[in-house]
Order: structure tokens, then sequence, then C-alpha cells
């Protein structure tokens, strides 16, 4: 929670603000869980359902979520979505070929909401996909195929909107 203050800007005319409340209240939830359920000796189910929200009567585009890419949406652009509310869930199976290191197959289902002044809009993105994560020097390496379907970017399950996502995380 915290206070949302907006500064005038002396090149614009003074009356766009006369609407506009300058101060306001911001509250932002989120919330997070997983399940690892084993599978035979190396193999693992993940289950993951991940969501936050945003509570303001004014919030501007720059105030919101950007969702995709490796972190949060597989299967989209990194941050192709805006949105005020989200929530994620995650299918994912993996099987480990060494302590740090697996190959995946992936389910993400997505439900996101975007409400600004200027109207409200929603969408449930779905993206699916596989990849392989492996130890290196510098970290943790991943390396995910992926296809994505949303109606608002009007972009079908097809491998011409495919997507690679690639990252590396360092663990200390």
């Amino acid at each position: 929670m915290g206070n949302k203050r907006i500064s005038k800007n002396t090149d614009l005319n003074d009356t766009l603000y006369t609407r506009v409340p300058l101060r306001s209240t911001q509250v932002t939830l989120g919330g997070r869980a997983e399940y690892y359920y084993p599978i035979g000796r190396n193999g693992v189910l993940l289950g993951r359902v991940r969501g936050e929200s945003l509570l303001n009567d004014r919030l501007f585009l720059n105030d919101l979520f950007r969702l995709g890419g490796l972190a949060t949406l597989r299967g989209f652009s990194e941050f192709a979505f805006y949105a005020s509310s989200y929530a994620v869930g995650t299918v994912e199976y993996r099987q480990f070929t060494g302590p740090d290191s697996f190959v995946f197959l992936f389910l993400d289902q997505a439900y996101l909401q975007r409400k600004l002044a200027q109207g409200a809009n929603a969408d449930a993105p779905t993206g699916v996909g596989a990849g392989i994560s492996f130890r290196t020097g510098a970290g943790l390496f991943q390396l995910v195929y992926s296809v994505g379907r949303s109606k608002q970017l009007n972009q079908k399950l097809a491998l011409n909107a495919s997507k690679i996502h690639f990252g590396i995380t360092s663990r200390f």
C-alpha cells in the first residue's frame, strides 16, 4: 500500500488536471503457490499459480504489470501484455538428467485484466512448449521453444509465431 502522487507537467494546460485527483492510495496484492510432485525416479510435475493485482481508481498504462517472456508467460515477447490484475497457472513436467539439469514440457495459462480510465479489457493467453535447463559456470542456463495463443494480440498457436526464450539465472 502506498500513496500515489501525480505531478503536474508545466508544459501542459492546467485544465487537464482539474478532473484528475493528484493524490490517491494504491494497493498491490500478490501471491504465489507451487507444488512439486515426484513422478518416477527422475521426473517431477510442477504445478504453480501466481498472480498480482493493482487497486487504484486512476491507473495509467505505465503503472501496469508487464507480462510475457521467459519469466512470466512463455510463448510471447517480453512485456507483450499490460495488466492491472493477472493470474498465471503453470503445469510443467521436468525430467532430470543431472543434479541441476533437466528437460521439460510446459503449459502456461493466464487470465489478464486491464482496467484503465479509458476502459477495460480481458484476455486469457496460453503458452505451450519445451525446453532445457542446465548449470554453467555463469549460473543456470535455460533455453525454451514455445508458441502462444492470445485473443488480444490476435495470435494463434502457430509455428510461424513461435518464440525462443533463453536466460541465465545466477545463484549465490
